[in-house]
């Protein structure tokens, strides 16, 4: 059984193990405070178990060896009391993690009812998947409990510092019997037959029966709460029938049997629970949503309603005014029909004599002149953006200029790295030519130009084709750093010439290093 269980991490180690009194704690929680081993692979390590305030008699020890993923337990326990409450049947040891974490990890129980009327003791071999975690034993109605109860047996103590084990103090709050000293247990049978032992098995089945039909576990997995109640029925008329082994393991099934039906009824429960809610909540949705729009209508009506009201208010102060204007604002309109007429008839004057006035030879051929003058000056002005932006560029390194395109030149050996490209093909820029390339892409984002075209040059022996693919990795690999830096991808491109274009004409090592470039070239847009 593996389940999460709420754990606070203590502020200090703890070098026992200590019990807070149930009475401080009332009837909700329970605190327990213990210390947590990491045990080292592939080496046993020897833990100390000591009984709580309440079996201060009861002690054993622990070996523990972490191989292969699982922490191999040995435990052996003496002089262990019966059970103090009519609850419990049988003793759990549980591992528990600093992070919450319990592990039911096996019993520890006579196996006759009859043995528990003195103290006894066992061993008990069992594993954990965890490695870091402390070991407590409890209490508990039956074997197959998913959290420890609050009747807490024993627990390991720390190790001795000087073995230098790592541990972590953890302090776990107990819930896992909480409200069971509601359930109504029943009376334990006595056999009618003869006189002899109970099996233990038998109690702890009737334990879980009593549990489940208490949490209502005939109501949402009947089914499953028959089959337990059959396999008991089977198991005490085994135990009346004198076969005890038999009757044992009809009572484990049963326990089994009523776990099962118990989670199912939680889970159907809560399921059920879940959708009770939702359908709530979306019935009262919709009445705050039909609410809202009757809402909404009703102080739309209210505004449509005062605005009418405050209309008819208007209409009534107005109406002996209009009574006694009529007269006068007939006139008035009379006059102002005559002046509309005469403003009318000035303006299509105005407007033709002005139209024909444009439609003159002269007057076409002056604007002609203007707007071919305008386009001129548009033409061969430079914008003082595009000169910043060209003197900012003449800082970095070489530039020139070859009619209306203005070149920035990038020696290959100053850009990329000599070792082989990457495995994809694609050049390595240098750091130092990286940080020009952020210093290019800054001036051409903040002094727009036109549009740029990168251009990879190459020189040297080789196929064309070749050339010219290599030349257009160079270029596509600028363009990307560019791209990168924020130059907008609509203003350029990247274009592999090969050796097509030469600066210096010739094989020789001079011309072949002025030769092999990149070259951003700008063009007015």
């Amino acid at each position: 059984m593996r389940r999460f269980l709420l754990i606070v991490l203590s502020s200090s180690i703890m070098l026992s193990a200590t019990v807070v009194p149930a009475a401080a704690q009332g009837r909700s929680d329970f605190k327990f405070t213990a210390t947590a081993v990491t045990f080292p692979v592939d080496k046993k390590v020897e833990l100390r178990l000591r009984g709580t305030t309440r079996y201060r008699q009861t002690e054993g020890k622990a070996i523990i060896e972490y191989k292969d993923g699982n922490a191999r337990l040995t435990l052996n326990v003496r002089e262990v009391d019966p059970p103090s409450e009519r609850q419990y049947t049988t003793y759990v040891f549980w591992a528990v993690t600093p992070e919450g974490f319990v592990d039911n990890i096996g019993e520890l129980r006579p196996r006759k009812r009859g043995i528990i009327r003195k103290t006894w003791g066992g061993t008990v071999e069992t594993s954990t998947r965890h490695r870091t975690f402390c070991i407590v034993m409890t209490a508990e109605p039956h074997f197959l409990v998913e959290s420890p109860s609050r009747e807490v047996v024993l627990a390991s103590l720390p190790p001795d510092e000087r073995e230098g084990y790592e541990t972590e103090p953890v302090e776990v709050h107990f819930r896992g019997d909480i409200g069971l000293e509601s359930v109504p247990w029943q009376e334990d049978r006595v056999s009618t037959q003869r006189d002899r032992e109970t099996p233990v098995e038998l109690f702890e089945a009737r334990r879980a029966i009593d549990i489940a039909r208490y949490f209502q576990v005939d109501v949402y997995a009947s089914k499953e709460f028959k089959q337990a109640e059959s396999w008991l029925a089977d198991a005490e008329m085994a135990f009346d029938r004198g076969a005890d082994e038999r009757a044992a393991i009809w009572a484990r099934r049963a326990v089994v049997m009523a776990e099962v039906a118990r989670r199912l009824a939680r889970e159907r429960r809560e399921a059920e629970d879940q959708r009770r809610k939702e359908a709530l909540i979306a019935d009262l949705e919709d009445r705050a949503n039909q609410a809202e729009k009757e809402l909404g209508r009703a102080r739309t009506d209210i505004v449509q309603l005062n605005r009418a009201l405050d209309q008819k208010d208007l209409e009534l102060r107005e109406a002996n005014q209009q009574i006694a204007r009529l007269a006068t604002e007939l006139r008035q309109a009379h006059v102002a029909i005559e002046q509309r007429d005469e403003q009318i008839r000035q303006l299509t004057e105005t407007e033709q004599a002005l139209r024909e006035q444009l439609n003159t030879s002269a007057e076409q051929a002056r604007i002609q002149a203007l707007e071919t003058e305008i386009y001129r000056l548009r033409q061969t002005s430079i914008p003082l953006t595009e000169h910043r932006g060209k003197l900012a560029l003449a800082r970095l390194g070489e530039i020139r200029e070859d009619g209306d395109q203005f070149i920035v030149v990038l020696p290959n050996d100053q850009l990329f790295v000599s070792s082989p490209r990457s495995t994809a093909g694609v050049p390595r820029l240098k750091p130092e030519a990286a940080a020009k390339l952020d210093r290019i892409a800054g001036i051409l984002t903040t002094y727009p130009m036109g549009t740029y075209s990168v251009e990879g040059h190459l020189a040297g022996p080789g196929a064309p084709e070749r050339l010219q693919a290599l030349s257009q990795a160079n270029a596509a690999a600028v363009v990307a750093h560019l791209l990168a830096r924020g130059v907008p991808s609509e203003a350029l491109r990247a274009v592999g010439r090969g050796a097509e274009a030469p600066l210096l004409p010739g094989q020789s090592a001079q011309a072949q290093r002025r030769n092999q470039r990149v070259e951003i070239v700008i063009r007015r847009a």
